[in-house]
């Protein structure tokens, strides 16, 4: 990606970049299970059976039929919550930085954008005042530089402490990850599309 080409193509792959990271994370951590609820139809009586009963029904005079469908969906952290933590800051960091881009300002070459970069100030005054999320873009510049500490910390852990990633970090970490990435591509999609119009 060059952050030289055009602003808003630039910004729109750097959100792709974020969108797929994120989603990389969900496929990792997802398992989702397909169930479909089937019931028989006995032939020689037009009845519809569920459950046990279908066994009543002899096997040459059943016509199965699906009566719906269910997906449930459950995650699966544990064991991925350092990676979780590397993609969510990653995810967190292309998105709001695909905002910088999407109104023509440049960005901190650092993965924490601060609030007194004159780069950061001057993407504030661009922001639209009518974009009606105006005020969380606060919050998802401030998670850039949460999360930018646990990334160092996901990768190298506390050498300090001779303390690995997976002592530091919990199930409860890798949720709040994924929540607050989840949050600033939502934000970072409202954001282009809005200045796009």
């Amino acid at each position: 990606m060059n952050p030289d080409g055009d602003g808003a193509s630039y910004a729109r792959a750097q959100l792709k970049e974020a969108k797929r990271r994120l989603e990389s994370v969900h496929d990792r951590t997802s398992n989702v299970e397909k169930e479909e609820i089937v019931g028989a139809i006995d032939q020689r009586t037009d009845d519809l059976v569920v459950g046990n009963q279908i066994k009543e029904i002899p096997e040459e005079y059943r016509n199965y039929v699906v009566l719906g469908k269910r997906e449930t969906r459950s995650v699966d952290i544990e064991g991925h919550i350092q990676n979780i933590i590397i993609d969510c800051q990653m995810t967190i960091e292309l998105s709001v930085k695909s905002m910088f881009k999407a109104v023509g300002q440049d960005f901190d070459y650092s993965h924490a954008i601060g609030f007194g970069s004159h780069n950061t100030q001057g993407f504030n005054n661009r922001i639209p005042n009518e974009f009606p999320r105006r005020e969380e873009i606060v919050r998802a510049i401030f998670l850039t530089q949460l999360w930018e500490k646990f990334y160092e910390l996901a990768k190298y852990g506390a050498p300090e402490l001779n303390a690995e990633p997976s002592v530091i970090f919990d199930i409860d970490d890798g949720e709040r990850a994924m929540n607050d990435a989840t949050f600033c591509v939502e934000l970072a999609e409202d954001f282009i599309e809005y200045v796009d119009d």
